[in-house]
């Protein structure tokens, strides 16, 4: 069974890692190197912070591995083995990596622009949500019912903006790069 997992989907295979990172974080490093996993947080706003302002780059996407407890990447890769299936079986391995570096970092970004100043931010819910917006432009050629698909992305941003702690930031704007990358990829295909 474990076996077959890891044979299978690209998208299996990021969620094994996201949880072994998981793991590290939490239980490994917190205890032998504290500060060391906040070299990979996004942190928005300048006033001279370590972050992609001076230059560290790698934490528009670094930052999407890590997550701050159980319940968080519980419910992330939960959306992320589904979504993240539903993508990679429509388009080839390359366009699915592609899809995943350009929302990832398109959620980064707007976290990092829209967010206050000094605000950290983890997790792969940007991704996620420009997940949804990829499926929503595909939703009749992957055979997806968009009236329901369109439900649950209605309920999932607005717990976004109800539920303390939420990046919605990172949610919306992950959605709204996914809207427009997969139309400008179905206006050129």
């Amino acid at each position: 069974m474990i076996s077959k997992f890891f044979k299978g989907s690209y998208t299996n295979k990021l969620i094994c890692s996201m949880v072994l990172v998981f793991l590290f974080q939490n239980y490994l490093a917190s205890s032998i190197m504290p500060n060391f996993v906040m070299n990979f947080y996004l942190i928005s706003g300048g006033d001279g912070n370590p972050g992609v302002y001076t230059g560290q780059f790698y934490r528009l996407l670094t930052s999407v591995f890590l997550h701050g407890n159980l319940m968080h990447i519980g419910f992330n890769m939960l959306a992320y083995y589904y979504l993240g299936n539903i993508v990679e079986g429509y388009f080839t391995k390359y366009r699915y990596f592609l899809i995943l570096i350009i929302v990832s970092t398109g959620a980064s970004l707007v976290s990092i622009l829209t967010n206050p100043t000094n605000t950290p931010a983890i997790g792969a819910s940007g991704m996620i949500y420009g997940l949804f917006g990829v499926i929503l432009i595909y939703a009749k050629e992957i055979g997806v019912e968009i009236k329901n698909f369109v439900g649950v992305i209605v309920i999932n941003l607005s717990l976004s903006f109800v539920m303390p702690g939420i990046d919605w930031h990172a949610h919306l704007g992950g959605l709204v790069v996914g809207v427009m990358l997969g139309s400008i990829m179905k206006k050129n295909a």
